[in-house]
């Protein structure tokens, strides 16, 4: 992961996304919590895309909190955080997604479509209760796009 090819919002995700697990007491950073630091990014691309999704955010993020308190916390003096091996892949997913839609930097946008391309995870099937899928996203995204223009 090369964080230079970040725009500054996808770089902030990241940081938000560690501290969303640095504050849960969460050794291990996982896709979870980047689907939270992606849906709570103040004025973010993401909320207002499930926004035009006609998506309750604040319902989302009330159902990942739920997920994220499954995971086992951590007390003591063990400060450090690693990623694990899903986050990596979604960070890799991102930057192929970016390549993919001939983007120069990876965003948020690209973030979340990698969240989205998953199996099998809790976000999958937050995905599938709140009926965000691809095509509605990318659907949302091009009318952002478009109406920005």
């Amino acid at each position: 992961m090369n964080i230079e090819k970040y725009t500054q919002n996808a770089q902030s995700a990241v940081m938000d996304s560690q501290n969303v697990a640095i504050s849960m007491g969460h050794q291990m950073l996982d896709g979870e919590h980047m689907h939270m630091a992606l849906i709570m990014q103040k004025d973010g691309l993401i909320p207002r895309l499930l926004q035009h999704m006609k998506v309750e955010s604040n319902a989302v993020i009330m159902a990942l909190r739920v997920e994220l308190d499954k995971i086992p916390k951590v007390s003591g003096g063990g400060d450090g955080i690693y990623s694990s091996r899903r986050f990596s892949k979604l960070m890799m997913r991102a930057e192929e997604i970016a390549e993919q839609f001939k983007d120069e930097y990876v965003s948020v946008e690209h973030m979340y479509l990698a969240l989205l391309n998953e199996k099998g995870t809790p976000s999958s099937r937050l995905f599938a209760k709140y009926k965000v899928d691809k095509d509605r996203f990318l659907e949302a995204l091009e009318n952002r796009r478009r109406w920005c223009r």
